[in-house]
């Protein structure tokens, strides 16, 4: 990862693989909607849903997080099905 002057070299084979990202990012979300069932509810909300209570607590990382929360079925493969053929039509360009 790192060029002979030991700066960052973006230029790796470990970024030119578009479906690395993509499958990694699906598998990430598919994590997250198996830990809304198998966690405990207040503790998905505390940690992964966006709020203002949220932020004034000091959990910034929440605008993150709820990106990847998907609590039905049906919302989580509509969005699995839109990343991977937009991410594949992204990660091309």
């Amino acid at each position: 990862i790192t060029n002979s002057r030991g700066g960052l070299n973006f230029n790796s084979r470990q970024f030119d693989n578009h479906e690395t990202v993509l499958y990694g990012l699906m598998g990430l979300n598919a994590a997250v909607f198996a830990s809304w069932h198998l966690f405990s509810s207040s503790f998905m909300l505390k940690h992964f849903a966006c709020s203002t209570e949220a932020l004034r607590n000091l959990r910034p990382w929440t605008l993150v997080t709820s990106m990847f929360s998907q609590f039905d079925f049906s919302h989580f493969a509509v969005n699995m099905l839109g990343l991977y053929f937009w991410g594949r039509d992204v990660g091309q360009l």
